[in-house]
């Protein structure tokens, strides 16, 4: 039976799955309710955000013909545990990590050679500003020999790792398991405690779980070195945003970079709008130029799989969410 896909992602690649040897039906559902598909679709191409608003019980006759839920994100954490009744939900891990492991050394630099503080916009400024007692107020600094710690060990954090060590930075790391790095110069701690006691910038790379929802609270924040950065490139929802205000009243984290929050976007007259201590970037870190092109790539190689009937790829487990 060829494949019936009920697909609700970029328009201009759906051409690219219709023209598949497998001679699928591809019927474009844009809109639609992810968990509601067309009659005899076996497969569902989706974004995330299509389940955002998914039911908390799954319509009658659930999963109906569907076999395949195919996401186009790393993340699953919209996909309610009914939706894998009777399906396999795949995933596109892998296909974000370089660009989100740009994003993050690249706000990692910036924070620390305070490149936007310095800029100038005269001839006098530029004068007053090559005062090296000045730098030094402002902390202008580098990145060798700083510690960068990661919440998680997938494929993104590789990615991050490889880069700030790379730079001559020290790289430390927990993961839900407790298997050792693949990569030796990695440094494993033992829980979250020990991780933000002594590194300058924490990256958060890990899932969005019943176990990590507001990781990144009160009492992590207080025992973190003075002054850290927080990069988060995850979920909203690892971080307290109480305890993130409190913890930059206090110098406890002295900057926070965020590209996802919790909700998203936050509502008008949040305070981290306008924070001098937090830059908001809004959800970006996952994109390049050719995202689309290289995340249908990877589709066509599942589709090959689920054609043939054999085992599909980034398969999602239901116990973890991811």
């Amino acid at each position: 039976m060829a494949p019936v896909v009920a697909y609700q992602l970029e328009a201009a690649n759906r051409a690219l799955f219709a023209a598949h040897g497998s001679r699928p039906k591809v019927i474009d559902c844009t809109g639609q309710p992810a968990w509601l598909p067309p009659s005899g679709a076996n497969a569902i191409f989706t974004f995330i955000s299509a389940w955002w608003k998914a039911p908390a019980e799954p319509p009658p006759g659930w999963p109906f013909d569907v076999r395949w839920i195919q996401l186009a994100s790393a993340g699953a954490d919209a996909v309610p545990r009914w939706a894998y009744q009777g399906v396999t939900v795949t995933c596109s891990r892998g296909i974000t990590a370089a660009p989100i492991a740009e994003y993050v050394i690249n706000v990692v630099i910036d924070r620390e050679k305070r490149l936007s503080e310095v800029r100038v916009a005269s001839r006098a400024e530029a004068l007053r500003l090559r005062d090296e007692e000045l730098w030094r107020a402002m902390a202008l600094g580098g990145v060798k020999g700083k510690t960068l710690g990661l919440v998680g060990l997938g494929a993104i954090s590789r990615e991050v790792a490889i880069r700030a060590h790379a730079f001559g930075m020290k790289v430390t790391a927990i993961r839900r398991s407790n298997t050792p790095s693949s990569l030796d110069f990695v440094e494993m701690r033992r829980d979250i405690h020990a991780l933000v006691a002594d590194c300058d910038h924490l990256v958060l790379c890990a899932p969005a779980t019943a176990q990590t929802t507001g990781l990144i609270n009160d009492a992590v924040l207080g025992g973190a070195k003075p002054g850290m950065h927080l990069v988060n490139v995850s979920r909203g929802k690892l971080v307290d945003h109480a305890a993130l205000s409190r913890a930059l009243t206090s110098g406890k984290v002295g900057y926070a970079t965020l590209d996802v929050t919790e909700p998203e976007p936050l509502p008008d007259g949040h305070e981290f709008y306008h924070h001098p201590n937090v830059r908001l970037t809004p959800h970006v870190a996952w994109y390049s130029p050719n995202h689309h092109e290289r995340l249908t790539g990877q589709i066509i190689q599942n589709l090959d799989r689920f054609a043939r009937g054999e085992p599909l790829d980034n398969v999602v487990d239901p116990n973890t969410g991811y």
